[in-house]
């Protein structure tokens, strides 16, 4: 995904300041957190503010409502914790 963010960097930004709004659902020890960095990038870059401007920024989206995870982490394995299996 943030491969593609990257390619839309601008659009991107500049929908969520018209008012969009960003969802992102997953795993969150290693993408979500990435998918926000990259996000936080992107607007510093394209607004050329300091990276604590960009993370204000995001900050205030997820205040406003505009920007929210739903996010888990750690993953159950069968495989990786047989006693837990339920037979």
């Amino acid at each position: 995904m943030q491969h593609l963010m990257q390619e839309n960097a601008a659009e991107l930004i500049a929908l969520l300041e018209q008012g969009g709004r960003l969802y992102v659902c997953g795993e969150g020890t290693r993408m979500a957190p990435d998918v926000e960095e990259e996000i936080r990038q992107a607007y510093a870059n394209i607004r050329q503010v300091s990276p604590d401007e960009a993370r204000k920024w995001l900050d205030d989206l997820q205040t406003d409502g505009r920007y929210a995870k739903d996010v888990w982490a750690g993953i159950y394995s069968v495989e990786a914790q047989p006693e837990f299996a339920v037979m």
